[in-house]
């Protein structure tokens, strides 16, 4: 009963998301984008085949060989997508060999965690392994990125007073990724102090100087209002949400097949489900650092950014899907919520 159940809302939350994707590739207008989408969307109908197929085969009403000529078909039909439509045939290959990978290597740890050892030493050793990574990245993120990408100075133009109890290094940087090259993006890095702000090139040629501070008032926001502890909490508890949640499924009487069927479709449910409400919690947390930004006097210079930033935003198809999915809300509203409180 309980894989009936959790099968049928996994069918739902996956249709209804692929239904707004169709919508979105018949809305398209550019043939590069569309491209784009066509090839994404035939990697999920893929999927979805298969998705709907295996529990025929849990059930018994096909056999293990008509299901491994399923699993062929739709393994051909994926690998031709990628070579028609990747930029080539090699990154065609590639995608289709860490796919399948990724699987073999999801499916593997899976087992290792639920039927080999026991959950709760596995759990304190993840939980280990990722505050050892976590405190690694936090002090070793300026050399790793200067070591892949073009890492330089940015000089402010005036003595920014609302940084000076921010904890935040005294130097912003410049990013330039060059297959990235028209990314307008910024970012605070560090969960530990002093946390550093960096600029994409991007966002450095569009901006003028005010509407730069504007955008770095903005990610100051974060850091006063504790968004990256906030969000590292969140993602705690979903990891911990979701090692329950197997726990229990696993413990089951149920068959080791349907047993893992049903782990994997309920982590498909919590995964949408953690990505509406982080979506909810982040456009929440855009807003506060936008208001920060509005008290520390650069309201209007943020405004200003915020109008050119939009200039390249794709159409938004389906205002529901985007707000239980996007990490920022639609720039419109910000504008309109900067202004009126202005």
């Amino acid at each position: 009963m309980m894989f009936y159940s959790l099968y049928g809302l996994a069918t739902l939350f996956i249709v209804f998301n692929t239904s707004v994707l169709i919508h979105k590739y018949l809305a398209q207008s550019s043939k590069r984008k569309k491209k784009s989408m066509k090839k994404s969307l035939l990697s999920r109908l893929t999927f979805l085949a298969f998705f709907f197929i295996w529990p025929l085969y849990l059930f018994d009403v096909i056999t293990l060989t008509t299901l491994s000529w399923v699993g062929v078909f739709v393994m051909l039909f994926y690998t031709t997508i990628h070579f028609v439509y990747g930029k080539s045939r090699i990154q065609g290959l590639f995608h289709v060999l860490r796919t399948g990978l990724s699987y073999i290597g999801i499916g593997f740890t899976l087992y290792l965690y639920f039927s080999i050892l026991h959950p709760a030493l596995l759990s304190v050793l993840v939980f280990g392994f990722l505050t050892i990574v976590l405190i690694l990245l936090d002090r070793l993120h300026p050399w790793i990125l200067r070591r892949f990408f073009r890492v330089v100075p940015y000089y402010y133009r005036e003595e920014l007073s609302f940084l000076n109890d921010m904890h935040i290094a005294k130097t912003t940087f410049m990013i330039e990724v060059r297959e990235l090259k028209n990314m307008r993006n910024a970012m605070v890095v560090g969960v530990f102090r002093p946390y550093q702000l960096y600029l994409f090139k991007g966002m450095l040629e569009s901006m003028n100087h005010r509407e730069i501070i504007g955008i770095i008032s903005h990610e100051a926001g974060h850091i006063k209002h504790k968004h990256l502890i906030v969000r590292m909490v969140l993602a705690v508890l979903a990891l911990c949400s979701f090692i329950a949640a197997g726990t229990l499924i696993i413990q089951s009487e149920d068959g080791v097949l349907l047993s893992y069927t049903t782990l994997v479709v309920a982590f498909i449910i919590l995964g949408y489900l953690y990505r509406s409400i982080f979506a909810l919690i982040l456009q929440k947390q855009e807003f506060q650092a936008d208001a920060y930004a509005r008290d520390v006097g650069y309201g209007e210079a943020l405004i200003s950014a915020l109008n050119k930033l939009k200039k390249g935003e794709g159409k938004i198809y389906n205002p529901l899907l985007h707000k239980l999915s996007a990490t920022h809300p639609v720039t419109d509203e910000r504008i309109t919520r900067l202004t009126s409180e202005n």
